[in-house]
């Protein structure tokens, strides 16, 4: 199940439901909150954690935009920058895994990535800037 209420046009069409749901089971498996749960408006820690991570999880393992991202939590995201917000803590904290700050925010990220690795990478980091893969090869 993607998010209750949510239209599939919203969805951007190259985005493949199934890997939607596949990153909701990987989040369900390492933190054991769903992406209707995540989408509750609160500042628990578990749910934050959880909700970047699955933005960043979402934005670089789909062609979902920012704003596609923002409406699969709804009303916890009210706008795009919430969302890049979230990637951006996830992406950093992945660069310097040794502070101590970030290792709240990787708390279960790993067991995550390694449920993705059959997935492919459809944005990748390149100058400081997300990129999609397509346009960079």
């Amino acid at each position: 199940m993607i998010a209750p209420g949510l239209p599939k046009e919203v969805l951007n069409i190259v985005t493949k439901v199934d890997d939607i749901d596949a990153i909701e089971s990987i989040i369900i498996a390492a933190h054991g909150l769903n992406f209707f749960k995540l989408g509750v408006k609160t500042r628990k820690p578990i749910i934050v954690r959880a909700r970047k991570q699955a933005c960043y999880l979402l934005y670089v393992y789909t062609g979902l935009s920012l704003e596609e991202i923002m409406l699969l939590f709804y009303p916890a995201l009210k706008d795009h920058t919430s969302v890049l917000f979230g990637v951006h803590s996830v992406d950093t904290a992945l660069g310097v895994e040794h502070l101590f700050k970030n290792q709240y925010i990787l708390h279960g990220l790993q067991e995550c990535l390694n449920s993705m690795y059959a997935m492919p990478v459809v944005k990748v980091k390149y100058d400081g800037v997300w990129r999609l893969k397509s346009e960079i090869i």
